[in-house]
Formats: C-alpha cells, structure tokens, sequence
C-alpha cells in the first residue's frame, strides 16, 4: 500500500479559511479604492476636459477647458452611499448647487447635451482612461490580502 505524505497542507488549509472569512472585508476595500481612484477621475474631467461652447457672437463654437463656474459640481463628486449593501461603487456628482439644480443632472446634460447644446461625453472618456488605474488600485488590494494570508 502507497502512503502519500504532505508537509505544510494544513496551513495552506488555514490561509485560505482566512482568506475566505476575510472576503467580505477585501472586496469592500477593493471598492473603496476602486472608488477613490474613479472620484479623482471624475474631479480630473470636471476640470480639464476640453470641449467647444458656442460662441458670444452666437456664430460657430470655440474651445473650453473645464466645467466649473461655482465648483459645487466638482466638489459634490463621490460614491452614493445607497451603494454599500450591493457591492458596487457609483460615482457621480451628489446633492445640488445653491440655486436647488442636481449636481448629477448638470453632469448629465454636459456629457449627453440637450437640443441647443452639443454633449461632449466627457463621462465616458474619463472612465475609459481612468479604468486601467482603477482596476490596479482594487489588483493591489487583492494583492495584500493575498499577501497576508500566505498566498
């Protein structure tokens, strides 16, 4: 009869049990940075992305950088707190400015545009580039959890 041996099965039994108990715990870290990489890139957009308002002389369009004229926009920027319970991170601007208008449906409204307004979808360039660095920061995560349980 053959007899199989093993050295070191055990805690590799107890790292991933740890690793299990603590998934809760890594995937909401995992959005945490996720989310405060997708926030900076939002608040990036909101002040760089160069897009064409029409003109004073009503003739043509030129070129602007940015979207701010009070900054509650760009200061309202952050995950939706509705979001924990399911595991996801919806970042957009929340609440309203001073004159009582959601800071979400400015930033819809520039990146989608009206009748009288070209959108610019600058939500969707900044979260196509932003993407990358999103998915490293929530890697990186993984990577520590991993880390520190032996894996």
């Amino acid at each position: 009869m053959a007899v199989i041996t093993t050295s070191g099965f055990s805690d590799l039994l107890k790292d991933l049990q740890g690793l299990a108990d603590d998934t809760e715990n890594i995937v909401e870290g995992m959005l945490d940075a996720g989310a405060d990489v997708a926030v900076e890139a939002w608040r990036d957009g909101i002040q760089q992305e160069e897009h064409k308002i029409r003109a004073s002389d009503g003739k043509g369009f030129v070129n602007k950088r940015g979207y701010v004229d009070t900054g509650d926009m760009l200061q309202s920027v952050g995950r939706a707190s509705n979001t924990r319970k399911k595991n996801t991170a919806e970042i957009y601007p929340q609440g309203k400015d001073r004159k009582g208008v959601r800071n979400a449906e400015k930033a819809f409204i520039l990146n989608y545009g009206t009748s009288s307004y070209q959108g610019s979808r600058f939500v969707e360039d900044l979260e196509e580039k932003a993407s990358p660095d999103i998915y490293a920061a929530m890697g990186n995560v993984m990577d520590d959890a991993l880390k520190k349980h032996g894996l």
